[in-house]
């Protein structure tokens, strides 16, 4: 993720990411808990770049965790950030189904902008004004370019592990993969931004 959202600090300086507030799931398994720790900041910030605003997002990271914890017996060592991965884009995606599309409220706050101890309050607000346009320019991307592209490029997945999640052919997601990049580097350009992105090979 960072090559994109440096590309946006371009325009409006550096930062440093601040982790969403804790899940709580009751009664969880020892395993449970260790995977809470471990991925919660990457299916956080997964559901927000595929599209679930801030202020739905904390619930949206509850009901992937949940959904964990419901079939957890069914997961192999070494597969949970993929199965979580998996869980995020279909729970995004009935959002994008069950609710209209709406522009968020300015006064809601970026993934940056939420409590901290460390960063300063100037760079915390630079890093949230990288991640709102990082996330804008994400948005203009259709859903199923926009999926691939945050999967590929921000969560770093091989082609395989892409196919997999979306249970789609590896030559699908080659050629939206391409599509997306296409698009995104329009729209990085048009901004007069500078990026670098990583081979599909």
């Amino acid at each position: 993720m960072d090559a994109y959202v440096d590309a946006a600090t371009d325009l409006t300086g550096t930062g440093h990411p601040t982790p969403p507030r804790p899940v709580r799931i009751e009664a969880s398994p020892r395993r449970l808990d260790e995977l809470v720790r471990q991925h919660l900041p990457h299916v956080y910030r997964l559901l927000r770049q595929l599209g679930v605003p801030t202020r739905d997002t904390d619930d949206a990271t509850q009901q992937v965790f949940l959904v964990l914890n419901q079939r957890l017996s069914e997961v192999s060592d070494g597969s949970e950030r993929a199965f979580l991965s998996a869980t995020a884009v279909r729970i995004a995606s009935r959002w994008r189904r069950t609710h209209q599309r709406r522009r968020e409220d300015d006064n809601a706050a970026p993934v940056s902008q939420r409590a901290s101890i460390g960063p300063t309050p100037e760079s915390q607000l630079e890093r949230a004004q990288a991640e709102q346009l990082l996330l804008q320019i994400l948005e203009s991307l259709p859903e199923k370019l926009r999926e691939v592209f945050v999967l590929f490029e921000i969560e770093e997945l091989g082609l395989r592990e892409i196919s997999e999640t979306l249970d789609i052919p590896q030559g699908t997601v080659a050629s939206r993969l391409r599509l997306a990049r296409e698009r995104f580097r329009n729209c990085v350009e048009t901004l007069g931004l500078s990026m670098s992105s990583r081979s599909a090979t």
